[in-house]
């Protein structure tokens, strides 16, 4: 297998205040995990590729597409309204 990748940022609200517990998902693979209280998920070892990120809060789901390249971590911030 080539070099991974990684994905990582802030979730928060339509004013700017960060949402904990929200689940973040790399569809398709076993990889994800939970906002901390922060806002804030960091996602490694994503293989490159483009791929659909799954987020899911209450009564929230939305997917995004990203694109992961080898040996870099993507920043994205996200706001669920």
């Amino acid at each position: 297998m080539g070099a991974l990748g990684g994905l990582g940022g802030f979730v928060r609200d339509g004013g700017g205040n960060p949402i904990g517990m929200v689940t973040i998902q790399i569809d398709g693979l076993e990889l994800g995990g939970v906002t901390g209280p922060n806002g804030y998920y960091l996602v490694s070892r994503i293989p490159p590729d483009v791929h659909t990120l799954v987020v899911t809060a209450p009564g929230l789901n939305q997917n995004l597409p990203v694109r992961i390249l080898p040996d870099s971590v993507l920043q994205l911030d996200i706001t669920l309204e």
